[in-house]
Formats: structure tokens, C-alpha cells, sequence
């Protein structure tokens, strides 16, 4: 039976553990059975036997002819004091902690509660959790979104149970009744209640606003920040990729039995790659990944359609093929019925019996012309992009939980959400935006829960996402370890110390 924050016919299987010490602590992790792990390379298969100086990256990236971005900066120019590079293992395992986050982060920070094509019409309403919090979004008759504590303030019944429509706000248990802007609207046997006024009596409203289709919620109310300071540096980054004109094309959310802060670190660095996902190391260069921060949130850019660094000798074809598969294996995870990729036999290189493309362009090259053929193909409007962006990957943390991979077609996006008492329980919501083309009718797409520990999951979640969530799990259960008192960051981790000293700053007085 779920209890947070699912309805019962929204229900996950969720685990029973007992709350012991970590000397102590034996769990029952749901992603366990080695059957289900993913592929992963064999000690000394993993060509690693030494670490690419600076010159090799540099010379890595000439050979493949990418450009970075300005600003952007290396590790190596990034290194941690050695206080910076201890994080206490604490911060992942303490119940006290994570009531600390509950209490002074989550109730005064901005975050992504949904997307607008999620509620478009007047009515439109779905509810959105965070920890033991509940809240309700409502479309507006004028076209604004509102944010309302989502509980009856007469007996703290839920409003409503889940996503839906509706012309008037009403509770269950004994019919009362608001607007959709949360004005009291009726009360059974109203001349009952002498001591409130009907102000005293509507719903509870937080700050609520909206940037590039995204609506954000901030249960600070009145004292929040104006979202366009939060957001800062973000805004300007992200225009180029029209986000507003995309449209949401799955959507779904499973528990992952590990904390919040592990799920989310999982997304900010790319030096795993090669140990967790060896289907992507013809496909992107950890080594050449460069870093941004940007006020409260940071950035991460991933160069694509190149080998790893480890893997040099990739040839053009492997990296054109490797592409072009995980190309289509992510096109046919959504649920939106839109168009399908372009048939690789309409642009189709010609290689050399080495395995090199005929010309002066190589396989990242040659892919981004086909990039911009496809968008002509589909009508995507890939006007303000440079040719970088029509195929690397631009990584944003929206902090503090929400993370964004900007592709020219296509935006993948992971939030990452706290149990309200567990610290070794999350919930992961997995969602993926494409633009519309020209002929695409918008796409009705709904959430879905999924079960992390069964045979269709993978199909539903990608092999990527499914290599990731099965490793957090086994990172959870190493920080119980007694010998364990902190980790040791490198500045390959350097968003993940940038993670933790905004979340220090808002619990600086705890």
C-alpha cells in the first residue's frame, strides 16, 4: 500500500525497513537481482591504465574539431582544497538531517512542480509532493497557473486525490467547496461557523510562476524571490532552445531506494560513463566535459558524436552507428505519437575500409549536418542554435533538485524528490520533451508510475537511466558502511560540492 505521496491507484511498491543505526543497518533494496543489472565492463577490460594528461584532452578534442563554450572551465582548473573535497557521509543517512532539508529547503526554494501542457485547460489541476508537503496546481480561467496547499482547512481532508478537471474546487468529506482561485465559494450549514470570515476560510496559496512551458512552485509564499532572479544566468543559456514551444512526451516516476542528494549527484558528472554506461563511450568525451556555475544552479556541457578519450581509436563508423541506435532507442521511449526519426538510409556517409568517412568531415561533423536535415525534414525551428548545440549536450542542475540535458531535438530532464521520513528512499520523475514539428498535433501524455524491479521497466525508463538508477542503490548501501565517514571528492565532482554548499546555505542557521 503506498503512503506518500500517491494516491492508491497511483500506488508504487514500496519497502518496508526498519530504522536501525548504520552499525547495525541491513536493508532490502528493490533494483537487486544481478539478473537485472545492466552490462558493465570486467576488471581490465576498461582500456584505463592511465590518466589523460591535460595535452592528450586538449589534443583529443583537436582531432575531433569541438569547439567549447567560453567560460566554461576543465577540472583541472577547478581543483578542491582538501576540505572542499570531504562531504560527510552524514548528510545522506541522518533522519534529523533530512527533516532539516524538509523544514528549511524545500519549504523556501523554487522548484519544478510540472510542465504547462500538463494542466492547459481552465480547471486542468493535478497535485505535486514534496516530502510530507502536498500541493495543488490549477489552471486559471484567465490563463494563469495558481499553487494552493492542497487540504481542506475545515477537517485537513486532501482537496483532490489526483491530476483531473474540474469548474470548482470541492472536498469530499463534507462538500466544501472553492473557486479555482481558491476563494471559499460554499459551505454546507455556513451559519455554523461564527468565529471565521470567508477570506480565513479559502485554500492556502504559495508563490507559483512559470519560464519556458515549466511551472514553479515556492511554498514561501510572498517572502519567495522573484523567479527571474532565481533562475539568473539559466534564463539566457537555455532561450536558444525554445523550451516554451516544446511539448512533454513521457512522464514517469518510480521510488529509488537511495537518498535524494545520491539519485540527483548521479547526473552531474560524466567521468562514470565509462565504468557505468559502456554503451555511450563511442558516443561522448567525459575527459573534454567542461563546468559552469551559475549563481544557485550550475552547468555542465558534454561534448557528443565523439569517442571517449579512453576509447581514441573509435572509428567514424562506430561513432555514426552508435548514434544513430541510441538515437532511435530514445525516439521510441515516449508516448506521444510524433513523428519518427529520419531513415538513416536518406543520409547515409560513405566510409573508407577503415571504418572513415569519404571527405573532410568526420562522424560528429557529418552528424550535425544531418541534425539540421532532419529539423528541416520535421519543421523544427533550430533558429539561434549554433552547430555545437545541434548535437552536444548542454546540462543544467535547476537547484536543487531538477536536472535538464538540452539537445536541439530533444530535452531529457530528471527530479529528484525526498521521502518525508527515510533518508534511504527517493522518488525519481523521468520526463522528456520534444519539439513540435510542423505537421505534430500536440501530444496528450499523462504520468506513470512504474515498478523499478520489473521486466518492462527498462523499456519504459531507457537502458541509460536504468544503468544509473541500478548504481545509486548500491551507493546507498556502501555510505552505511562503519568505515565510511566521508567521501572524497575530486574536481571531476566539482557540481556535486557546488550541490552542497548552496543546500548549506539554506540550513546555515539549523
Amino acid at each position: 500500500m503506498c503512503t506518500w505521496p500517491c494516491s492508491t491507484t497511483e500506488a508504487f511498491r514500496i519497502t518496508s525497513w526498519s530504522r536501525r543505526s548504520r552499525s547495525t543497518a541491513n536493508r532490502s533494496f528493490r533494483i537487486s537481482s544481478d539478473a537485472q543489472r545492466p552490462k558493465r565492463f570486467e576488471p581490465g577490460e576498461l582500456p584505463m591504465t592511465s590518466t589523460p594528461e591535460t595535452q592528450q584532452i586538449d589534443q583529443h578534442a583537436e582531432e575531433w574539431r569541438i569547439r567549447k563554450p567560453e567560460g566554461l572551465l576543465l577540472p583541472k582548473d577547478l581543483l578542491l582544497s582538501a576540505e572542499q573535497s570531504r562531504l560527510s557521509v552524514d548528510r545522506y543517512l541522518l533522519p534529523e538531517r533530512l527533516e532539516a532539508e524538509n523544514q528549511h529547503l524545500w519549504s523556501r526554494v523554487w522548484q519544478v512542480a510540472c510542465r504547462e501542457e500538463s494542466i492547459p485547460e481552465p480547471g486542468d489541476h493535478l497535485r505535486y509532493t514534496i516530502a510530507d508537503q502536498e500541493f495543488l496546481l490549477v489552471r486559471q480561467r484567465d490563463g494563469d497557473v495558481r499553487a494552493f496547499y492542497n487540504v481542506c482547512p475545515h477537517r485537513g481532508n486532501l482537496v483532490e486525490r489526483g491530476a483531473g478537471h474540474s469548474e470548482e474546487l470541492r472536498c469530499a468529506y463534507h462538500g466544501w467547496c472553492w473557486r479555482l482561485d481558491g476563494r471559499l465559494q460554499e459551505i454546507p450549514d455556513r451559519y455554523l461557523i461564527t468565529d471565521a470570515t470567508d477570506d480565513d476560510l479559502g485554500l492556502s496559496e504559495i508563490a507559483c510562476d512559470r519560464w519556458a512551458g515549466y511551472v514553479f512552485v515556492n511554498p514561501a509564499g510572498a517572502a519567495a524571490e522573484p523567479l527571474g532572479e532565481y533562475l539568473g544566468g539559466l534564463v539566457p543559456r537555455l532561450e536558444p532552445f525554445h523550451m516554451e514551444r516544446q511539448r512533454l512526451v513521457s512522464w514517469q516516476t518510480t521510488e529509488v531506494a537511495c537518498n535524494w542528494k545520491v539519485l540527483i549527484e548521479a547526473f552531474l558528472e560524466t567521468f562514470h560513463v565509462p565504468g557505468i554506461h559502456p554503451n555511450l563511450v563511442t558516443l561522448l568525451d567525459e575527459a573534454n566535459t567542461v563546468f559552469e556555475r551559475l549563481g544557485h544552479h550550475h552547468r555542465m556541457w558534454i561534448p557528443y558524436g565523439m569517442p571517449s578519450i579512453h576509447f581514441r581509436d573509435t572509428s567514424d563508423r562506430k561513432v555514426y552507428e552508435s548514434f544513430l541506435e541510441q538515437h532511435f532507442r530514445e525516439r521510441h521511449l515516449d508516448q506521444s505519437g510524433l513523428s519518427e526519426p529520419m531513415d538513416p538510409s536518406q543520409w547515409e556517409p560513405q566510409f573508407d575500409d577503415q571504418g572513415t568517412i569519404v571527405g573532410d568531415r568526420n562522424a560528429r561533423e557529418y552528424l550535425i549536418e544531418r541534425q539540421k536535415a532532419e529539423g528541416r525534414v520535421k519543421g523544427y525551428d533550430y533558429s539561434g542554435l549554433g552547430k555545437e548545440q545541434l548535437i552536444d549536450i548542454d546540462h543544467y542542475l535547476f537547484f536543487p533538485n531538477f536536472v535538464i540535458l538540452a539537445k536541439a531535438d530533444d530535452t531529457f530532464m530528471i527530479r529528484s524528490r525526498p521521502h518525508p521520513t527515510d533518508p534511504d528512499r527517493s522518488l525519481a520523475d523521468v520526463m522528456r520533451l520534444r519539439p513540435l514539428g510542423s505537421a505534430d498535433p500536440p501530444p496528450q501524455v499523462r504520468q506513470q508510475h512504474v515498478e523499478a524491479n520489473n521486466e518492462s521497466y527498462l523499456k519504459q525508463i531507457g537502458e541509460v537511466i536504468y544503468q544509473d538508477f541500478s548504481n545509486v542503490v548500491d551507493v546507498q548501501r556502501g555510505l552505511h558502511a562503519n568505515s565510511l565517514s566521508h567521501l572524497t571528492l575530486s574536481a571531476n565532482d566539482i557540481r556535486i560540492r557546488w550541490l552542497h554548499d548552496e543546500i548549506d546555505e539554506y540550513l546555515r542557521d539549523v
